[in-house]
């Protein structure tokens, strides 16, 4: 089943920003963010998408730095803080941290999703 032509700009921007959030809070994100970037490449210049390609990096971009807010592994600023917190003896576990993170890291992931949505597909600025 075709998605139609224009509900395509939609569904990848809200798959990517999901996807990508989702996926870059487990592993260091600027390595996910080098790993996914020929995908969106791929998918912006493929004429059978599209989809333009400063819509679909603005969506990983802003994917990937909410992400960070969503467990200590995602960002180093994040092991930093936990190790000047250790050394002022107040102990930020994984799961401690991740309580926090992951609730905040999903409300930002639905507002960047309702302002790449807007943006792009109401107001189309697309270049």
């Amino acid at each position: 089943m075709a998605v139609p032509e224009r509900w395509r700009l939609p569904i990848a921007v809200i798959a990517i920003v999901w996807m990508s959030g989702n996926l870059a809070c487990w592993c260091n994100n600027i390595a996910f963010t080098v790993t996914i970037i020929p995908l969106i490449y791929q998918i912006g210049y493929n004429p059978a998408f599209h989809c333009p390609l400063r819509p679909l990096a603005w969506s990983l971009s802003l994917g990937v730095a909410m992400s960070a807010n969503g467990t200590l592994i995602a960002a180093a600023p994040n092991l930093i803080v936990s190790g000047i917190a250790a050394r002022a003896g107040h102990k930020l576990s994984f799961l401690r941290f991740m309580g926090w993170g992951f609730p905040f890291m999903t409300c930002t992931l639905v507002l960047v999703t309702l302002y790449c949505l807007f943006v792009y597909c109401v107001l189309g600025w697309q270049n």
